[in-house]
């Protein structure tokens, strides 16, 4: 990934969802259209990483989701 664009796009990924800039990279690469299997290719790891990282990425999304959640029931 290159460019301002995508370079913003990840500063404002990892600092919303809390997520490494490896997992930001994987998650827009995803969001661009890339498979699973080419974002592997490109990183030169296993296929098994990348799902693991994506594991990752939807736990940390999740419990974002239920703090935000959870913040706004309290502000009722």
């Amino acid at each position: 990934m290159v460019g301002e664009a995508a370079s913003e796009r990840l500063a404002w990924v990892v600092a919303e969802a809390r997520l490494s800039r490896r997992e930001a990279e994987y998650l827009l690469l995803e969001q661009d259209g890339w498979s699973r299997q080419h974002i592997a290719a490109h990183y030169d790891v296993c296929v098994g990483t990348v799902e693991a990282t994506f594991s990752r990425i939807r736990a940390k999304l999740r419990v974002r989701q239920a703090v935000h959640q959870v913040g706004v029931e309290l502000e009722l």
